[in-house]
């Protein structure tokens, strides 16, 4: 009897405590170091000392050597690794109902991300509700845009769990290559969702999700995938009312993409100022005495003074 009623106290509490999930591909940056000594599958720290990616990028001892290859108009994918992971600890997937997540990209070191894909619900896949366990499948596939610049990026995974504390915004990051012809940082894509912690200027109201609910993203971006129908809005907005607030500190937000209308990057404020144009001296011709050109109507005559 003892026994049955410490595993019924042992079932109900897993689903208050932190949710534990991390993706398996492409692998994370300095996966198999505790770096800062916090593990993968763990959310970032509630302070948002550790945004963006665990403090990770370019750290000493982290390798940003790129572990996958994108083609650009191309379906990517990333997996979370399943409950089965024969490695055990940090590696294990508490799944807490599954969740929300999305699938974004940074052109300059995680100072801001653009998203590519967003998943509202569904994420880990397979989980039911008050379940720590999700289904064997994890792959997520979408698709990198044909205009994205080709070269060295950071890919990031963000999660946020239908159940378990709230206060945990969960985010992987990886170096990927992309390969193409684009040229396009995809400015004018929204911005990675950033809530559930306080990172200024985001405060502890602001930014939240509710627990037991799949968190629906508030500007999610053009490439959406909706499962399930048990979503709640995002909570806590900015001073305008407005959820801008709520992204990577750093993103520029969502702007056009323009052509710099002045190329010369460092213009001169104070121009000098045009001198006038001096009167050239009539040339004199070889008769020694000058002349000039004088139009009549249609026609020109040269004139040689006396």
């Amino acid at each position: 009897m003892k026994t049955t009623a410490f595993v019924a106290c042992f079932l109900s509490a897993v689903t208050v405590v932190s949710g534990h999930a991390r993706i398996a591909k492409p692998v994370p940056l300095g996966y198999g170091k505790l770096i800062n000594g916090n593990a993968y599958n763990r959310p970032l720290n509630y302070d948002g000392s550790d945004f963006p990616c665990k403090g990770l990028i370019d750290k000493q001892g982290v390798n940003m050597a790129t572990v996958a290859t994108w083609e650009a108009g191309k379906t990517a994918s990333f997996e979370i690794q399943p409950n089965d992971d024969p490695s055990g600890g940090e590696g294990q997937l508490a799944a807490h109902s599954g969740g929300s997540c999305q699938a974004s990209i940074s052109f300059d070191r995680g100072k801001s991300f653009k998203v590519l894909h967003t998943y509202n619900g569904g994420c880990p896949r397979g989980a039911k509700a008050g379940s720590n366990i999700a289904g064997p499948d994890q792959k997520f596939d979408f698709m990198i845009p044909a205009e994205t610049k080709a070269g060295d990026v950071l890919f990031s995974w963000s999660w946020i769990a239908n159940t378990g504390n709230r206060g945990e915004f969960y985010q992987n990051c990886a170096s990927v290559k992309i390969t193409g012809s684009g040229t396009s940082t995809l400015t004018s894509r929204e911005d990675m969702w950033v809530g559930d912690l306080v990172k200024a200027p985001i405060t502890k109201t602001m930014c939240l999700s509710t627990g037991g609910k799949d968190f629906r993203f508030p500007n999610p971006g053009d490439k959406v995938t909706n499962t399930g129908n048990n979503f709640a809005d995002a909570k806590g907005p900015g001073p305008d009312g407005k959820f801008d607030i709520c992204r990577a500190p750093g993103s520029p937000g969502k702007t056009p993409e323009t052509t710099n209308p002045n190329p010369n990057p460092n213009p001169n404020p104070n121009p000098p100022t045009p001198k006038p144009e001096v009167p050239k001296t009539p040339e004199v011709p070889k008769g020694g005495k000058p002349s000039f050109q004088l139009p009549v109507g249609a026609d020109t005559y040269t004139c040689t003074k006396n």
